[in-house]
């Protein structure tokens, strides 16, 4: 009887911590998706001069985050009912939310150079365009207006478009068009633009590290509690066989017994 009492104690142990990781893994899908869509932000104004393609593993944050919630829901199921098979089967979604997050984020890391190269060969090209092309004009006025910039390196980028003759009005320190353009922004937009990327790079790299560590702690304590709640279906099994044979042994006995 002992070995019985021992696995449920150390079973409700097991489900009450299997409980409480499911919150946080709930909480884990919300941080995954604030984290997949503020960068998403953060490159939406910006996306003339990025590559699409080089955004998906945000994309794919955004996507494992609400693919979170589905597996919360599946462990919360089989902890709340004691299903050995759900909750392994929740382990091993566990384990393939992990892969597909640090996939995302080993990406990411790895694609971060090819952006930040692609960001200073467009910017260069939008620059000497800019007179002729109203859209690229519209995009570098707002990348210059937005983080107080002008130029790619530096406002003497424009002496070379313009000849010396002009400058953006968006490159003006005081955002006045009745007001002359005495104080422009000395910094290049290159310099603010890429250490942003680089930044949010870094953000969602770590934090998917972080979040796989969770989730594969997670993983080990379904996959450990599925086994407890096995072998409590066996003990359960052998001492409900138990019972059923020392009734029929006591039966037995009493038909034997003189009259």
């Amino acid at each position: 009887m002992l070995p019985f009492y021992d696995t449920n104690a150390k079973l409700r142990y097991i489900k009450f911590c299997l409980l409480l990781f499911t919150f946080l893994f709930v909480l884990t899908g919300i941080a995954l998706i604030i984290i997949g869509s503020t960068i998403n932000a953060i490159y939406y104004e910006f996306i003339f001069f990025l590559r699409v393609d080089y955004i998906t593993p945000a994309t794919c944050l955004v996507i494992i985050g609400f693919f979170i919630f589905a597996v919360a829901c599946v462990g919360l199921y089989g902890t709340l009912k004691s299903e050995a098979l759900v909750i392994g089967a929740f382990g091993g979604l566990l384990g393939l939310v992990c892969v597909l997050q640090l996939g995302a984020g080993v990406a990411c890391h790895f694609l971060t150079g090819h952006l930040v190269h692609n960001l200073r060969v467009t910017m260069n090209e939008t620059v000497w365009i800019y007179p002729y092309n109203e859209y690229a004009a519209e995009r570098m006025d707002a990348v210059q207006e937005n983080l107080a910039c002008c130029g790619m390196y530096s406002p003497k980028d424009w002496h070379q478009v313009y000849n010396g003759t002009e400058i953006p009005r968006s490159c003006c320190a005081i955002d006045d068009e009745n007001a002359m353009c005495e104080y422009i922004h000395n910094t290049g937009c290159y310099a603010r633009l890429a250490p942003i990327l680089k930044d949010t790079s870094r953000m969602l790299t770590t934090s998917s590290a972080v979040l796989a560590f969770m989730q594969l702690t997670g993983m080990a304590f379904a996959f450990y509690m599925a086994q407890c709640l096995r072998q409590q279906m066996r003990l359960r099994r052998d001492r409900k066989m138990m019972v059923t044979e020392q009734l029929l042994y006591s039966d037995a006995d009493g038909t034997k017994s003189p009259i």
